[in-house]
């Protein structure tokens, strides 16, 4: 049994061999719309239990390649959001409101998600530099003397 994207559909694909033209041929059992991820019942009961069993691995392996991919592209554009939203934070003014804006348990969350993702970094390898009060410093003007 193969399975095949073909547009908005995955095709149900079963070979079958031809006796008198000693050949395999493909033939298209079954047909679903590519968004669903669960089997309709009108395929399942075109298809065996063993093909129907293949069809569940495949939605469910292509269902995981596609949030990996979607994950890696959020990787991908990490870093561009990070620096949008610490370039907000530093323009922002209190007098637009913005300490109501970001509440307590919102900034919890986005400092949960960076500790999570410094020990995902962690956990691959990578070597995290510890910013030191002089570099911290100099990132911050203003702040020297302190």
């Amino acid at each position: 049994m193969q399975f095949r994207d073909k547009g908005k559909s995955v095709l149900c694909i079963r070979t079958e061999y031809d006796k008198e033209k000693k050949r395999t041929f493909g033939r298209t059992v079954a047909r679903q719309d590519s968004s669903l991820s669960i089997i309709t019942a009108e395929v399942e009961r075109e298809l065996t239990r063993e093909e129907f069993q293949q069809f569940k691995a495949w939605l469910n392996d292509r269902k995981q390649a596609q949030t990996m991919s979607r994950l890696k592209g959020s990787l991908s554009i990490l870093p561009g959001v990070m620096h949008d939203a610490a370039r907000y934070l530093r323009h922002q003014d209190d007098e637009d409101g913005f300490t109501a804006e970001l509440a307590d348990k919102q900034v919890n969350e986005i400092l949960e998600g960076l500790d999570d993702l410094k020990k995902a970094l962690r956990h691959r390898g990578v070597k995290l530099k510890r910013q030191t009060k002089k570099e911290s410093a100099e990132d911050q003007p203003g702040l020297e003397g302190l």
